[in-house]
């Protein structure tokens, strides 16, 4: 589910010139949830990684082409790092952008319906409040982490199946 939702999410314009990297666990077992809650929740946060991505790197018709999922070269980071693992109770996944980050006093409103850090017209404020509704609905936690400048690091906790 999480390489598929990749692949959709690179054939998004944003993704133009952005490198991802993966590490995702061979042998992963499967999450309390269905394929269509995973993917719509990775989605939002790859979609969200890919703004802010946008907004350091610029327009994407101004950067260099890169093949759909270019991964990164060596001695240069990922721009955008998925990882999966599992313990014994509960599947992560990670989404980690090297994007402007998010303020201190932002973190605690993302999940807010209709709160956006966005600029006008390029969200509703609504991704991150319902990907955290169906998260928790599904007896899961979506946790963030971000230095501003240094990007952020969304983590998706779904209990084994």
């Amino acid at each position: 589910t999480v390489t598929q939702t990749l692949e959709m999410a690179s054939f998004d314009p944003r993704a133009r010139g952005i490198s991802f990297a993966t590490e995702l666990a061979p042998d992963l077992p499967p999450a309390r949830a269905s394929a269509d809650d995973v993917s719509q929740i990775v989605l939002n946060l790859l979609l969200n990684a890919l703004d802010a991505m946008s907004s350091k790197l610029g327009p994407p018709s101004e950067r260099p082409p890169a093949p759909r999922l270019a991964h990164a070269t060596a001695g240069q980071p990922p721009h955008i790092t998925v990882r999966t693992w599992a313990s014994a109770d509960l599947v992560f996944v990670e989404v980690r952008d090297r994007g402007p980050g998010i303020a201190r006093d932002q973190i605690a409103r993302i999940f807010e319906p209709f709160y956006s850090t966005k600029s006008a017209g390029r969200g509703t404020g609504l991704g991150l409040f319902v990907s955290a509704e169906i998260v928790r609905d599904l007896g899961g936690a979506l946790d963030v982490d971000s230095v501003p400048g240094e990007g952020a690091r969304f983590t998706l906790s779904l209990p084994r199946a």
